[in-house]
């Protein structure tokens, strides 16, 4: 892994943009204004009756359904910042599933909303490494790690967006290394020992 990359962490708690020099040391580009992405499946799958955890739920969901059936606001857009913001993406569906049901998504357009919420979350969060590759022309390599980066929807449409730029991306190969782990903190023992 050879520096300088973007790392994106998404996670249940974290959702952060950082510019990378080091294993140890790097800049924090944004961060989320509000809930991280993690929670905010988390919240969006409790208003589609969906299980915990919702990052799962809503992939599997979703996998019958078409993403971009309904449309909701890509957050932040306007402004020149690298953060996140994901309150406005929850308050969205839930004024949409108010709309069309009056209660929780019932099974017909159940994919589809599921689909098109994987979608617009995974869709701000790839803009963001997007505007970051366009402001740091030295990165080469973008890193997803947390437990969001398990979602093969973000990852796919990360690798679509990291192509245009000739940048590589990285993610844990292995799904268990998406969540906190043994090997996360021995190689974070590792680079700071090298110090």
């Amino acid at each position: 892994l050879t520096p300088p990359f973007l790392g994106v962490v998404i996670s249940g708690g974290h959702t952060d943009l950082w510019y990378r020099t080091a294993h140890t040391t790097g800049t924090l580009l944004g961060r989320t204004r509000d809930d991280a992405a993690g929670e905010a499946f988390d919240k969006g799958a409790s208003m589609l009756s969906l299980p915990y955890p919702g990052g799962p739920s809503i992939e599997k969901t979703a996998e019958g359904g078409y993403p971009k059936k309904f449309d909701f606001p890509l957050p932040l857009h306007k402004e020149d910042t690298l953060d996140f913001s994901f309150s406005g993406l929850k308050t969205s569906l839930k004024y949409l599933l108010r709309e069309l049901y009056g209660r929780p998504a019932g099974a017909p357009l159940l994919p589809d909303l599921a689909a098109s919420f994987q979608h617009a979350l995974c869709s701000h969060l790839t803009d963001r490494i997007f505007r970051a590759l366009d402001r740091y022309s030295d990165v080469k390599e973008v890193h997803l790690v947390g437990g969001v980066s398990a979602n093969m929807f973000l990852r796919n449409l990360t690798a679509e967006v990291c192509a245009k730029q000739n940048v590589i991306v990285r993610v844990p190969k292995n799904l268990s290394f998406c969540t906190d782990n043994a090997a996360m903190i021995a190689a974070a023992g590792f680079f700071l020992s090298e110090e």
